[in-house]
């Protein structure tokens, strides 16, 4: 089978990637499950390529079925649409369809192993729960994954203000379910808070009664009333309430 023009359109997903490979003057031949695995490993690589990055190298492998010869699927003349689904990222599973729809409709699943060589932060030493991430705490080492590295930490990503969720030893690859932003508030601490209303703000002190990492609500007591209040943490030693949340707060 020969191609003599290939146009590529992408269209990328969350999680799901498609391309549609619009062929000019296609020879009249059959596709084989060969000749489909290698055009799913090609239209793969080019995918992961994009949303790797160069600086990793890529190999792909059919898991199995794809030198079957005896499966044959009639030729598809128009368009062959390719489409990819990331099965499982910790093991580099990802499922490709070979699609087409000009007459000869058939859909054909392959499915593929990737491995990748890629630049990742790596623990130089133990690291304790929510103790801060400085640059001696890890390094960056170039290591063969079972994975695809969008499940890991790679440079140039900023580790600073980051703190272990659990304990790590020494020598383990760093990954975003490894680490946690460290607390912008901390029990106890006297914070700002700002009382958002219509067309107003207002601002008072209060105090945390618990820790709160960006984005987390927490319970406060005014410093000068004693009463209770909740709010958000919007920034480091600020939190943002309601008028609702401030006025009705026990």
């Amino acid at each position: 089978m020969k191609l003599r023009a290939i146009c590529l359109t992408l269209a990328i997903g969350a999680g799901v990637s498609a391309s549609s490979i619009s062929v000019a003057d296609v020879d009249a031949a059959d596709w084989s499950m060969r000749e489909l695995a290698q055009r799913g490993i090609a239209y793969l690589h080019m995918q992961l390529s994009k949303d790797i990055g160069t600086r990793s190298r890529i190999s792909i492998e059919p898991i199995s079925g794809t030198n079957d010869q005896a499966l044959q699927w009639r030729a598809c003349t128009t368009a062959v649409r390719w489409t990819h689904t990331i099965v499982n990222a910790e093991t580099g599973r990802v499922l490709v369809h070979a699609q087409c729809a000009d007459g000869a409709t058939w859909r054909v699943p392959l499915s593929m192993r990737v491995t990748t060589d890629a630049d990742v932060y790596v623990s130089a030493r133990e690291l304790r729960v929510d103790e801060p991430i400085d640059a001696a705490a890890w390094r960056i080492e170039r290591v063969q994954l079972a994975a695809l590295p969008a499940t890991l930490l790679s440079p140039p990503q900023d580790l600073a203000g980051l703190t272990p969720r659990r304990a790590l030893r020494a020598g383990v690859v760093l990954r975003p379910s490894d680490l946690r932003p460290l607390p912008w508030i901390r029990r106890g601490d006297s914070v700002t808070v700002r009382v958002n209303g219509a067309g107003f703000e207002l601002r008072t002190v209060a105090i945390a009664l618990a820790d709160a990492r960006p984005g987390e609500e927490l319970r406060l007591r005014n410093a000068q009333t004693g009463r209770a209040l909740q709010g958000r943490a919007t920034a480091p030693g600020v939190v943002t309430a309601t008028v609702t949340a401030f006025g009705t707060a026990d």
